[in-house]
């Protein structure tokens, strides 16, 4: 069995953190049980030329598999 190791982040390095472990876990189970809902939330975050209009696009039928995000928005990434 493989060991993890768990590090403690100190209390003053967590006080200025973007995020904490409540809000981590919140997200995480959103993106398991909404993925669209949480990545149309995350597209939010950048600035987009053409914004997106479709958060997700997939297939995964045999044959004809598909994955794409946010197929329809334009991005400079330069500016991101």
């Amino acid at each position: 069995m493989t060991k993890i190791n768990q590090h403690h982040i100190p209390a003053n390095i967590a006080e200025h953190a973007l995020i904490n472990k409540e809000q981590y876990q919140k997200d995480y189970a959103l993106s398991i049980e909404n993925p669209e809902a949480f990545w149309a939330d995350k597209g939010k975050i950048v600035d987009w030329i053409t914004p997106y209009t479709i958060v997700k696009n997939t297939s995964f039928d045999p044959g004809h598999v598909r994955i794409r995000w946010f197929e329809d928005g334009q991005l400079n990434i330069s500016q991101n």
